[in-house]
């Protein structure tokens, strides 16, 4: 039986296991590769990547049993003594009589069991399934011991380099996986112990149990009940607390730097905005300024953590933390904020340059506030990107420094302004009612946008790398003619911006 192609297939399978192997380490968290790096490197060498031997590539020596074996008449064995086991090399001088043809002498070598050796020894006249004959000699030179395995100890192994590099070549970054949540987040926050960029998990625990110590030493151990805000810098060394006195209203700050000093600041917030040092207690913080660096580094490049911040953004609203953080220095951007609540959830960072994104996004956002979708009553709707090439701001708005969402709902029992900006949980403002009327966020094509922004960039011959720069807005207006319209404007020059209609036809160059 010629076990050659199960070799090749074993090979093959090999060259798979390792691929995946180190594509999945490469591409994931460290435990990712701690877990099936040990598994699939034992896996392919031990079980799957054939080990050609001195008999795994010869033919086994067998006696024809059927009518049509072939006499031989054996007239030398050489044993191999390289071993002793029971299976080895052996060399084989015979004479083959094929009935109805010319008998010849062959020599060969076959994997031979020790007990077919004494029977040939003793009896030298056997038999040969017509499948194993040996060829009739052509003038080659006759067969040595160490022929074998010969360019198959090369050829498995090939085989299996050339599978791995095609398989994880191929997948290239698809070998990353989304772990569950928690599970990534159990491993982030053991990264943040090693991961030096991040400054985080056991830096911030002891910047934050040093600055408590500070707090109760100039304070005393009541003034933690009472703080403002807490500012963290990790293993940098300058950290904030901000306290406030229930007993006059005043508030102090309380430094290390090195040393430990307060300093008196002004302040207008009362007891409504306080918070406790034990409401930070249970907060993983290493894992929640990974899962930032994480979540926003596809979107702006490689972040250097700056500051993590624990305040309440309003009196009464739930204590937030925001991670700072430096993007590189390509990037116009100067700094990257993202907020997360105190159980860990982390506001998404997204590219509002994609407008599909931005629209389910804004979906979202008037459903979870419990405002219609399909009334006229979208006021403003505008997306402004925050890629490089990003225009001028078209007009002002909540998000003309930050990039993001705005939607202006109004109907006559109140008006109501959403803000969603990349890393921000999104900010519902409401006020009483107002008159006038819009256009139904249903009634808004993200189709037609797509096309508002490609008519843009034609008109505006803006390159395509500039295509997520855009500020694109559906305004509606009593005063205009047709009251509401699309303005638009992509990239970094003005050529591009226009006023298209609901539509999206094309009514006139520039958004005023």
């Amino acid at each position: 039986m010629n076990r050659k192609p199960l070799r090749i297939l074993r090979s093959v399978l090999a060259g798979i296991v390792l691929a995946a192997t180190i594509g999945l380490g490469a591409f994931n968290s460290w435990w990712v590769a701690l877990i099936v790096g040990p598994l699939g490197i034992i896996g392919a060498f031990t079980m799957l990547a054939p080990r050609p031997t001195r008999v795994s590539e010869l033919p086994a020596h067998r006696r024809g049993s059927s009518s049509a074996a072939v006499p031989i008449r054996v007239e030398a064995l050489t044993r191999s003594s390289l071993g002793t086991g029971e299976v080895q090399p052996t060399m084989v001088t015979a004479t083959i009589d094929p009935p109805d043809d010319t008998e010849y002498q062959a020599r060969w070598i076959t994997a031979m069991t020790r007990g077919s050796f004494t029977s040939l020894v003793g009896q030298p006249h056997s038999t040969l399934a017509p499948t194993d004959l040996p060829p009739r000699p052509d003038g080659r030179r006759a067969p040595e011991f160490d022929d074998e395995p010969g360019r198959w100890a090369v050829i498995y192994p090939a085989i299996m380099v050339v599978t791995l590099c095609a398989v994880l070549f191929a997948v290239g970054g698809g070998w990353h996986v989304s772990a569950p949540r928690s599970i990534s987040s159990l491993a982030d926050a053991i990264d943040s112990g090693t991961d030096d960029s991040d400054t985080a998990g056991s830096d911030l625990t002891k910047s934050l149990n040093t600055l408590l110590g500070a707090v109760d030493e100039h304070l005393g151990p009541q003034a933690r009940d009472n703080l403002l805000s807490v500012q963290l810098s990790g293993e940098s060394g300058s950290d904030i607390a901000t306290v406030f006195d229930p007993r006059t209203g005043r508030a102090t700050n309380v430094y290390v730097s090195g040393r430990s000093y307060t300093s008196p600041v002004p302040n207008t917030l009362r007891k409504s905005s306080v918070f406790s040092a034990g409401d930070l207690a249970s907060t993983d913080m290493g894992a929640i300024v990974a899962r930032m660096k994480a979540d926003a580094t596809p979107f702006t490049g490689d972040l250097t953590f700056e500051r993590l911040t624990a305040k309440r953004t309003d009196p009464g609203q739930p204590v937030l933390l925001t991670g700072t953080f430096d993007p590189p220095n390509d990037r116009r951007m100067s700094s990257v904020d993202i907020e997360a609540t105190l159980d860990g959830s982390v506001a998404g960072y997204f590219d509002p340059g994609d407008l599909k994104r931005s629209m389910d996004l804004a979906r979202s956002a008037l459903t979870s506030a419990q405002l219609s979708l399909s009334a006229p009553a979208i006021r403003e709707l505008r997306i402004r990107g925050t890629a490089d090439g990003t225009p001028f701001p078209l007009e002002a708005s909540n998000v003309q420094n930050s990039g993001g969402i705005v939607i202006d709902h109004v109907t006559p029992r109140q008006s109501a302004t959403i803000t969603i900006v990349p890393g921000k949980f999104p900010e519902v403002r409401t006020t009483s009612g107002s008159t006038g009327e819009g256009v139904a966020f249903d009634d808004i094509s993200l189709a037609t946008l797509e096309s508002v922004r490609n008519q843009a960039m034609t008109r505006g011959a803006v390159s395509d790398f500039d295509r997520n720069g855009v500020e694109i807005a559906v305004e509606s207006e009593y005063y205009r003619d047709p009251p509401t319209v699309i303005t638009v404007g992509v990239g970094p020059d003005d050529a591009s911006e226009g006023t298209y209609s609901l539509t999206g036809e094309f009514l006139k160059a520039g958004t005023y």
